[in-house]
Formats: C-alpha cells, sequence, structure tokens
C-alpha cells in the first residue's frame, strides 16, 4: 500500500459507491474495496446518521475569535475563514485570511489545544487563503492541505512551524485542476469544487490531484454565487467533509438579530444554521437546519452569554471518527472587549453524547429540486 493511503483511512469503508468510482474504479479503490470484502466483520456496526441524530449537537471548545498572541503580533482582530481537525492528537487547525497589501492576502494558520484551547504555535502560509484545509498524517509525517492561490497544496506539518514563522508550502499540485474552495478527503480521493465553475460543480481526483470525474450537488442544497440578496433564498455550503460513507455541508450565512431584512429575516434558507447531507452521487439524503434566532439561544447557552451574530465556518472529518464544526459567535455590542476571549465555538456534531444539545425545535424544511444538478449552465 502507497503512503497515500494513510493511517487516517481507519474506520473508513470504500466500496464501488465512493467517490472515487463514478462509473470506474481507481487501482487504490479497487485494492481498498477487495481489502474490506475481506476484513472480518465489525463487532458493532457502524452508527447511522438518522435525522434526529443530526439536530445533535455537543459544546466542544471555546476560542477568542483572535488570539491574543496572534493580534498583538499583527496589530488587528482576525476572523476565521476555516479549520480542521486532529481528533486522535488534540488538536484545532484554524485558518485565517490576511490582507498583507492591498489586492493580496495571505493566510495565517493557528494551531490550538482541542482540550485546553491553548495556542500551541502559529505561521504565516506564503500563498493565498481559501476556504479549505484538510489534516492528515501517515508513518510519523503530518500534512495540512489547503487550496493555494491557484492549485491545491501541502505543507509539512511533522514538526510544527515557529511562532510567527513563514512556511512555504512542501508540495504544489500545479497541474491539478483549479479550485478556490471547500474540500474533502475521502480516505482514497480528494473532493472539491471545481474552479471556475457554480458552487454546486465537484470534482473528485486521486490524492495526488490527477482528476477522475466530475459530479453536482442540487443548487437548491449548496447555494449560488452572487454579491445580491438572492443568494439568501438558498442555504450556503461551508465546508463539505466525508463522514460516515455520505457527503456532510456545514451551512449558515452570517446572521445578525435585529438586523434589517432580508440579511436579518430568519425565515430565509440563506440564514438557516446547521448541516446538510448528500450520497456519493450528489443526491440530497439528509437534512438539519435550524432557525438562527433558536440557534443564537442554543449556542449561547453552551458558552453562558448572550450572542446576536452566528455563521457556520466549516465542518472537519477527524481522525478519531468524529465530525467537527467551528461557528463564529458574537454580541456586537461587546465585541471590541470582549473578542480577545471568546469568538469561536468548537462542536461535534452528530453527537450521541449524554450533553449533546436538541437543535430540532427550531427545524427548518428544505425544499429541494433534484432535477438543478445539470452542470450545463
Amino acid at each position: 500500500m502507497s503512503d497515500e493511503m494513510s493511517s487516517d483511512c481507519a474506520g473508513t469503508t470504500i466500496s464501488a459507491a465512493a467517490p472515487g468510482d463514478r462509473g470506474r474504479l481507481t487501482r487504490r479503490t479497487a485494492i481498498a474495496a477487495l481489502a474490506a470484502s475481506l476484513a472480518p466483520a465489525p463487532l458493532l456496526a457502524r452508527p447511522t446518521m438518522s435525522a434526529a441524530a443530526m439536530f445533535r449537537r455537543r459544546f466542544v471548545l471555546a476560542l477568542p475569535m483572535t488570539s491574543p498572541v496572534v493580534q498583538d503580533a499583527i496589530g488587528r482582530p482576525l476572523y476565521p475563514s476555516f479549520f480542521a481537525v486532529n481528533g486522535r492528537g488534540r488538536e484545532v487547525f484554524i485558518l485565517y485570511g490576511f490582507d498583507q497589501r492591498p489586492g493580496d492576502s495571505g493566510a495565517i494558520f493557528c494551531v490550538f489545544d482541542l482540550d485546553t484551547g491553548e495556542i500551541k504555535t502559529w505561521f504565516y502560509g506564503t500563498q493565498r487563503w481559501r476556504e479549505a484545509l484538510i489534516f492528515r498524517e501517515h508513518s510519523g509525517q503530518r500534512w495540512l492541505y489547503s487550496l493555494g492561490t491557484q492549485y491545491p497544496i501541502r505543507y509539512d506539518i511533522t514538526e510544527l512551524p515557529k511562532m510567527g514563522s513563514y512556511v512555504s508550502p512542501q508540495k504544489i499540485y500545479n497541474k491539478a485542476p483549479r479550485s478556490y474552495s471547500q474540500m474533502a478527503w475521502t480516505g482514497a480521493d480528494f473532493v472539491y469544487m471545481k474552479g471556475g465553475g457554480q458552487k454546486r460543480e465537484f470534482i473528485v481526483t486521486d490524492p495526488e490531484f490527477n482528476p477522475i470525474s466530475e459530479f453536482s450537488f442540487p443548487l437548491s442544497c449548496v447555494g449560488i454565487y452572487s454579491k445580491d440578496e438572492a443568494q439568501l433564498a438558498y442555504p450556503k455550503t461551508q465546508g463539505i467533509a466525508w463522514f460516515r460513507e455520505r457527503f456532510v455541508m456545514g451551512s449558515g450565512r452570517a446572521y445578525v438579530l435585529g438586523s434589517r431584512a432580508p440579511r436579518g429575516n430568519a425565515a430565509l434558507p440563506g440564514n438557516q444554521q446547521g448541516i446538510l447531507s448528500c450520497d456519493s452521487g450528489g443526491k440530497l439524503i439528509g437534512a438539519a437546519l435550524c432557525n438562527p434566532d433558536i440557534a443564537l439561544g442554543l449556542m449561547g447557552g453552551m458558552i453562558g452569554r448572550k450572542i446576536r451574530v452566528i455563521e457556520n465556518e466549516g465542518i472537519s472529518a477527524a481522525n478519531d471518527g468524529r465530525l467537527y464544526a467551528i461557528w463564529q459567535v458574537q454580541h456586537p455590542d461587546s465585541f471590541a472587549s470582549e473578542g480577545r476571549k471568546w469568538g469561536i465555538i468548537i462542536t461535534e456534531e452528530v453527537s450521541s453524547g449524554p450533553d449533546a444539545v436538541d437543535f430540532s425545535k427550531g427545524a427548518f424544511e428544505l425544499l429541494v429540486n433534484d432535477k438543478d444538478r445539470s452542470l450545463d449552465r
């Protein structure tokens, strides 16, 4: 088995229905499928993702919007763009967009202890920031994958970089199809949004980013690119992950309680907060979206604070078998003084824990037209 079939495949069954198939098995997925068929049956069945389970959310960690260490170094606060979790190693990686100079944006990566919230290090990336981050490890090597200025990139973090250092990608996949947002790792393949296309169009590649196939999600599930209010008629995809043999997407635009309509309209699809799930072909099979007014109250209860702003900022299927989400939460009246103490919540999604909170009382019914998945523009 090649080093690209890394240990983060543990617990993942790659079958003919997995994204790497798309009508023709790759050698890698064929080997994995054969191995899975020969393996002894597990003692316990894989947990399901019922509609009720998708609404259950457990508090994991609260962090400042920007670590004081980073804010003091750069002289201003930052807002999270995406994240990834190393569940076995108890680490969380947060990617922040950083405007280095007019017209030129870079990235800052922060590494926190998942249990205590203590910052372990932070460093500058030398490529533009994108809303994508994947953590992988194998045989003592540790990598962060993202989507760089034009192409997918990989950072070597086997040894964590020094505080405030500048780090260049270990590898730039400059023959890969371009993309600008959202990436998932299935245990055998990468899946990410097709560059230059619409939000529903995704491409599947092998671990070296050689293209395998393409597919699409329902437009009414993932939303559209638009600077006008039309975008609020659809949920906003905030990251994608491969979890329990399906795609799961974080969803929810920035919602401000009491703001002027329509951005403050709690009934619009674009303002709903939660997760969606689709099968390997892109068909919607589950939705757990919550009215933002209800979500504000429940999220605020997790940290014992009143909040008026909420936005999902990403989702991560971690190597401990859990699904995590990151949320930006604020109270505008106190953000200037309190932003160095709190502003980010990390949760475990689809949680079976006894302390999980049920968000279903704010359930929003999503109407999806599955016929809008055509790649024709």
